[in-house]
């Protein structure tokens, strides 16, 4: 099954043309805030270099979050847009589940939340948000985080809590590439209306709109 994967969830974008388990060629750039700008460049060089066109994709992968707003947006339309275009399937991926295949086996993967809260997935594989000194403190209960390399918040408050952990340097396509040939073939002409983004909450405008500020650990249908 040949794949073309993006992540757009931080200031680092990535793109990848996979076959199978095979990566014939992927390249990661610095992003900032200009996702629209740089993504279709990125995604015509990684096409180019490993000879594919997009016709030739069975399915288009994006990350679903949580992480930029702006970005994740991005990926997910530009995904969608040439699964439906071209009648091919849509995989998306929670940023939690990948950096969990990235990490060995039992650590917690963590993300900045913000407002003193942290990311993470419970112990019944639900995701969570929780205040972070807790989570250091209580809920790693010994076991080993697994933290992004650009969280320098979360790895100084493991530090400061002398809890364990580990640095992901980036957001890996290959771990994408894992759960999408794993899971990409079920639904996938389907998911091209159903998946949407993660959100660790409300985006701010919808928050100032409806006058509240709750959590909301998931908005949108993610596969």
């Amino acid at each position: 099954m040949l794949k073309l994967l993006i992540d757009t969830s931080n200031k680092e974008a990535g793109a990848g043309v996979y076959d199978s388990g095979r990566c014939l060629y992927e390249e990661y750039a610095e992003a900032g805030r200009a996702y629209n700008s740089i993504i279709m460049g990125l995604i015509d060089r990684v096409m180019e270099k490993a000879g594919k066109e997009a016709a030739d994709f069975d399915l288009f992968c994006a990350s679903l979050g949580p992480g930029s707003f702006t970005g994740i947006r991005v990926g997910i339309s530009v995904m969608k847009a040439f699964a439906s275009a071209l009648g091919k399937g849509f995989f998306g991926a929670p940023v939690p589940d990948i950096m969990a295949v990235t990490a060995e086996k039992g650590l917690l993967p963590a993300i900045d939340a913000g407002r003193g809260e942290v990311y993470t997935v419970a112990e019944n594989g639900e995701y969570v948000i929780m205040e972070e000194n807790m989570f250091f403190s209580r809920f790693l209960k010994g076991r080993k985080a697994a933290l992004l390399s650009f969280d320098a918040r979360l790895i100084s408050l493991a530090e400061k809590n002398s809890a364990e952990y580990r640095v992901l340097p980036r957001i890996e396509l290959s771990a994408f590439n894992i759960l999408a040939e794993k899971n990409g073939a079920a639904n996938i002409k389907e998911a091209v209306y159903k998946a949407g983004a993660v959100y660790v909450r409300r985006p701010a405008a919808v928050e100032k709109k409806e006058g509240k500020g709750e959590k909301n650990e998931q908005i949108g249908n993610n596969i």
